[in-house]
């Protein structure tokens, strides 16, 4: 009995293909393999493009992204791809009657649209509402960086929502810092 399940497990982990579909075993010899396809060479070069590191399947390849400005048409989501476009900085596409159309996040009201990162909207109010106050730092998702330092003084951790968390160091030991997410 031990012999025959210790068959399977060996099987099942060696299996390439279940159900009529391929499994992607993503190691080093992947990318290589020029039957997965071989990356073209990218020169994305311009303030209005952005390049995505390992953007492909299993991280072979990079993939040059248009940056769009206010008012340029926008595709809300993508399934399973990266798009060929983003809105830039500051902006995010929404549908404005039969259009997407990029648009600044302060014209945006709240309610209407909750996947706007806090960290994202605090940047945009900086400049109405504060004056002194940190300028936060942002990850692609408009949430806060783990770190926010103040004026080239100070260092602290902080959570995705800016709420401040153990971990601080002056600005010039900042680098070292490991603050958790």
């Amino acid at each position: 009995m031990f012999i025959i399940y210790l068959f399977l497990i060996i099987f099942v982990q060696n299996l390439d293909v279940i159900n009529g579909q391929e499994i992607r075993t993503c190691d080093e010899s992947y990318c290589r393999n020029p039957q997965n396809g071989v990356c073209k060479e990218i020169h994305c070069v311009g303030k209005d493009k952005m390049l995505y590191k390992n953007a492909t399947t299993c991280g072979c390849c990079h993939k040059c992204i248009k940056i769009l400005e206010e008012g340029d048409p926008c595709q809300l989501s993508m399934f399973r791809t990266l798009p060929e476009s983003v809105c830039g900085p500051h902006l995010k596409c929404q549908q404005v009657d039969r259009d997407r159309i990029c648009r600044k996040i302060s014209d945006i009201p709240e309610s209407d649209d909750e996947t706007v990162g806090l960290c994202e909207r605090e940047l945009v109010d900086l400049d109405k509402y504060s004056v002194g106050k940190p300028v936060p730092e942002c990850d692609d998702f408009g949430q806060y960086a783990p770190k926010l330092c103040r004026n080239g003084t100070l260092c602290h951790c902080v959570d995705k929502n800016g709420q401040r968390i153990f971990g601080s160091a002056t600005y010039d030991k900042s680098d070292d810092m490991d603050c958790c997410e």
